[in-house]
C-alpha cells in the first residue's frame, strides 16, 4: 500500500468536487451557492448531499469531508484508489478550489426576506393546493411565523429562538412551476426550525411545515395546548435543540413522512432522543395513512394521494430472514439433513468449520474482484449456520422448545433489531468485517469466552445484511464503480493504447 504525504493528500483534497463530478457525468443542482449531488440507490432518487468547492456533507446521514472522503463514502473506493483517481504523482488531475482547506468563509448574518404588502398568493397555495385550514394559516400568520416574500412571492416559513427572536426561515414556492423550490435561508440557525411552543408535555415532529400545518387541520382539538416542530429535512439538531431546551417536554411523538427516509429518520431520532434521557415508552411514532399529512388533505379533497413506501433494505431483510427460516424447517433436504447429521456428529464445531470454509469466495472481492452468485449463497449459508449454532448454545442451556421455532424467534430478533440507516458499507468493508467477526467468533468459542453467543449473533446478522445489500444496492455500487477505473482496468486500456498506437 503507498503512502502518502501530508501535501498529497492536501492536493488531493483541493480537487473541486463540482468539476470531478461533472466529468463523471453526474447530476448536480445548484441551490444558492453550493450544489446538490442528485443520486440513485435502492430507495430511490436523493438530493441530501451538498458540495460545495471541494466539501460535501450528506445532510440525511449528518456525514461529510473533503473530495477523498467522497470518493471512499460513495464509490466505494480505498483510501489508495481515491488518492490514484485525484493525483497524478504530485500534483492533482483537475482543478482545484481557490481557497482549499485552510479557506475559510465568513457565516453570512441572517437576514429575513422583505415583506410582501398582502398574503393572497400564500393563503391561495396554501388553502386551494395543500388544503390547510384558513385558521391555522392565520394563526401562524399572527404569531409572525408565516408570510409572503417580496420579491418572488414565497412563502417564508420563520423559525424563532427560545425568546422569540427570528433566526432562521425557509423559503417555499407557491408556483406550480417551481413546486420543487424550496431553500434555506443564508445565516440561518440550524438548530431552529418553524415551531409552535406549547405548555403541554407532548412535542410532534414533522419533516416540513406544510405536513405540521396539515396535521393541526386534521386534528384541530386543543392543539395549541401541545409543542409542534418542523425540521424542514431530516436533520436532527432542531429536535435535539428544542427537546433540551423546553423542559415541559415528556413525551416526543415522530410524525415523518412515511418513506424511506422517513423510515431511518424514525430510527434515527429515536436513538438520539433515548441518549438524552428520553425512555423508549416517551419516545413514540405516528404514521400517517398516506406518504405525509398533507396527502390524507388531498386525498379528502378528492385528489389521488401518494401512497406510503417501504423500505427496501428493511423488506429485504425480512424476505432473507424468512427463507431462511423456511430452509432450516425443510428438515427433508439433502442441505438439512447433512446439516443436523454434521451437528449431531460433531456439535457447534461442525458449524463454525462450514462457516470458515464458507468465507472462501468472499475473500476474493477483498482483492477487487466482483461478488458472484457463490458468494451470495455462501452469506446466506454464514447466516443459517450462525443461527443453529446459536440454537444449539439454548439448547445446552435447557431450551426445550423445538428447534425450528427457536431458529424463528432468533431470525426474528434479529430482524426486529434491524436499523437500515446504520447500515451504509460498501460491498469490501462488509467484507473485511465479516471475515474478523468470523475470527472473534473462534476466538470466543476457543476461549469459553461468555461473549460467544453474542459474537455469533452479530456475525449471523452482519452475513444477513451483506445478503441484503447485494439484493439492494451492490448493482449501483457496481455502476458508480465503473465511473472509476481500477488498477487492473488502467492496465487494460494502456494495453489497449500501445496496441492501437504501434497498429
Amino acid at each position: 500500500m503507498p503512502l502518502y504525504t501530508k501535501e498529497q493528500i492536501e492536493n488531493a483534497n483541493r480537487i473541486s468536487l463540482v468539476e470531478y463530478l461533472r466529468l463523471k457525468g453526474e447530476k448536480l443542482k445548484r441551490t444558492g451557492n453550493e450544489y446538490k449531488w442528485i443520486y440513485t440507490d435502492s430507495q430511490g432518487e436523493h438530493c441530501s448531499v451538498s458540495i460545495n468547492e471541494n466539501k460535501w456533507y450528506d445532510h440525511k446521514n449528518e456525514t461529510g469531508g473533503y473530495t477523498v472522503s467522497f470518493l471512499q463514502e460513495f464509490y466505494g473506493l480505498t483510501f489508495p484508489e481515491a488518492m490514484h483517481e485525484l493525483l497524478d504523482g504530485e500534483s492533482p488531475k483537475l482543478c482545484t478550489t481557490v481557497q482549499g482547506d485552510s479557506g475559510k468563509k465568513q457565516k453570512p448574518d441572517f437576514v429575513l426576506p422583505p415583506r410582501a404588502k398582502n398574503m393572497k398568493r400564500l393563503f391561495g397555495y396554501l388553502i386551494k393546493k395543500r388544503f390547510i385550514s384558513s385558521e391555522v394559516i392565520k394563526f401562524f400568520a399572527e404569531q409572525k411565523l408565516i408570510y409572503q416574500e417580496a420579491e418572488h412571492g414565497n412563502i417564508v416559513f420563520v423559525g424563532m429562538d427560545e425568546k422569540g427572536k427570528p433566526v432562521s426561515a425557509c423559503l417555499k414556492s407557491v408556483s406550480e412551476q417551481y413546486r420543487h423550490f424550496k431553500v434555506t435561508v443564508e445565516g440561518s440557525d440550524m438548530r431552529y426550525g418553524f415551531c409552535y411552543r406549547g405548555t403541554g408535555e407532548k412535542l410532534f415532529v414533522f419533516e416540513a411545515a406544510v405536513d405540521l400545518l396539515s396535521y393541526l387541520t386534521l386534528y384541530p382539538e386543543n392543539w395549541k395546548e401541545q409543542s409542534y416542530l418542523a425540521l424542514d429535512g431530516l436533520s436532527p439538531k432542531a429536535l435535539l435543540q428544542f427537546v433540551n431546551t423546553q423542559k415541559n417536554i415528556k413525551s416526543v411523538y415522530i410524525c415523518v413522512d412515511y418513506d424511506t427516509a422517513g423510515i431511518e429518520a424514525w430510527d434515527k431520532f429515536k436513538d438520539l432522543l433515548l441518549e438524552n434521557g428520553y425512555k423508549p415508552e416517551q419516545v413514540n411514532r405516528i404514521l400517517p395513512m398516506y406518504k405525509d399529512w398533507n396527502e390524507i388533505l388531498k386525498e379528502q379533497n378528492g385528489e389521488v394521494p401518494i401512497l406510503p413506501q417501504l423500505h427496501p433494505k428493511t423488506e429485504c431483510y425480512k424476505r432473507v430472514t424468512r427463507n431462511l427460516c423456511i430452509l432450516n424447517a425443510k428438515t427433508e433436504s439433502g442441505y438439512t439433513k447433512w446439516k443436523l447429521q454434521g451437528i449431531e456428529k460433531y456439535g457447534i464445531e461442525f458449524l463454525l468449520r462450514r462457516i470458515h470454509t464458507e468465507l472462501k469466495p468472499l475473500k476474493s472481492v477483498l482483492h477487487g474482484d466482483e461478488m458472484s452468485k457463490e458468494c451470495g449463497s455462501s452469506t446466506a449459508r454464514i447466516a443459517d449456520m450462525a443461527i443453529s449454532a446459536l440454537c444449539e448454545l439454548e439448547k445446552a442451556e435447557g431450551n426445550s422448545l423445538p428447534q425450528p421455532t427457536v431458529y424463528c424467534r432468533i431470525a426474528g430478533e434479529l430482524y426486529d433489531g434491524y436499523k437500515p440507516y446504520l447500515d451504509r458499507m460498501k460491498s469490501k468493508r462488509r467484507c473485511e468485517d465479516l471475515e474478523k467477526e468470523t475470527g472473534a467468533v473462534f476466538d470466543a468459542f476457543q476461549k469459553h469466552s461468555p461473549s460467544f453467543f453474542c459474537c455469533l449473533k452479530q456475525l449471523a446478522d452482519s452475513a444477513i445484511r451483506l445478503k441484503v445489500y447485494m439484493e439492494t444496492d451492490y448493482q449501483l455500487e457496481l455502476e458508480r464503480r465503473q465511473k472509476v477505473p481500477t488498477e487492473n482496468k488502467r492496465e487494460e486500456d494502456e494495453a489497449v493504447c500501445q496496441i492501437g498506437l504501434s497498429q
